[in-house]
């Protein structure tokens, strides 16, 4: 004749008493921990490396373009980061010349570049290439000031 197990803590089908995971009927501690998910996620979210406004300052003089592999060239961000996480201009300190810039750029920033006579190219707007996909409800506007706007539909 076999004994079976019929009641009690050993005949349930879920981990022994001397597993190692085993926490007595708490909530296990794996599933007590939050899923990180989301812009405060480092793995997730890659934030733009930032590039204060007076940085462009110790340019030489006959540079007045500002793209990425300008920064690149004259050491102000390094080349694999840049490639990775972008670049994004802030509106910190004061400039002494004008620049077209063909970066990412806050608003503030911007104004300091226009207010000395200088171009915006791309400000903070993503380029739209074949290999990205829109949502199919989604339209594309052509603002006047040269800024591509997307609205999605619901």
């Amino acid at each position: 004749m076999v004994l079976v197990k019929v009641k009690g803590q050993n005949a349930r089908g879920r981990l022994s008493i001397t597993h190692s995971h085993f926490e007595g009927g708490t909530r296990p501690l794996i599933k007590r921990l939050p899923i990180r998910r989301g812009k405060s996620n480092p793995k997730i979210s890659k934030k733009p490396l930032i590039v204060k406004l007076e940085a462009l300052n110790i340019l030489p003089n006959n540079v007045s373009n500002i793209d990425l592999e300008t920064l690149i060239k004259f050491g102000i961000v390094a080349a694999a980061d840049a490639k990775i996480y972008g670049v994004k201009i802030l509106g910190d300190g004061q400039i002494n010349r004008a620049f077209t810039i063909n970066l990412a750029i806050s608003k503030s920033a911007a104004q300091k570049i226009e207010k000395l006579g200088g171009k915006i190219v791309l400000q903070n707007q993503m380029p739209v290439s074949k290999d990205r996909t829109l949502p199919k409800k989604a339209k594309i506007h052509q603002q006047q000031n040269g800024k591509i706007k997307i609205e999605s539909q619901k």
